[in-house]
């Protein structure tokens, strides 16, 4: 959700607005290859997620696939997802069930990546604060922590 980290891995993108996607959730639930908690989605029928509609130029698609360990912990679902009136054709990844556990807590700085492009993206306040108030888990790594939290003074 946080445009300059995405811009990191995909230099084209495109901020599109804020969507809502139904019949799913939003979960933590997606293992890290460090133990660490990474959101993902999840079928529920009563379901809302909200969050973050970009154009990803067709030739950046694999990089974001590399990056997002595509086939490894996620694999990418068509959706259809609403901005305003409209609804959109889209792709998400979700994590597979080898990579998923219950239970995991995001670095606070993953989790503040997040919540920062929540408000960025003008989500309603009480999903931004459903975001904010996940409980975390403290980086052992000092410098990637800086590293991801120095994003978090960028302009989108």
């Amino acid at each position: 959700l946080w445009l300059p980290r995405l811009r990191r891995r995909v230099p084209g993108v495109q901020p599109l607005g804020a969507a809502l996607l139904r019949g799913f959730s939003l979960r933590w639930h997606k293992r890290s290859h460090d133990g660490s908690g990474k959101c993902g989605i999840a079928v529920d029928e009563g379901g809302i997620v909200h969050g973050g509609l970009f154009r990803i130029p067709p030739p950046q698609r694999p990089r974001l696939d590399r990056v997002e360990e595509l086939g490894v912990g996620y694999a990418d679902l068509d959706v259809r997802v609403e901005t305003g009136s409209a609804a959109h054709a889209a792709y998400t990844y979700v994590a597979l069930p080898r990579a998923r556990a219950e239970g995991l807590r995001p670095y606070r700085w993953y989790r503040d990546l997040v919540v920062a492009g929540a408000r960025w993206h003008g989500l309603p306040d009480p999903y931004v604060r459903q975001l904010a108030d996940v409980a975390v888990a403290r980086d052992p790594d000092a410098g990637r922590s800086r590293r991801e939290r120095a994003s978090l003074a960028l302009l989108p």
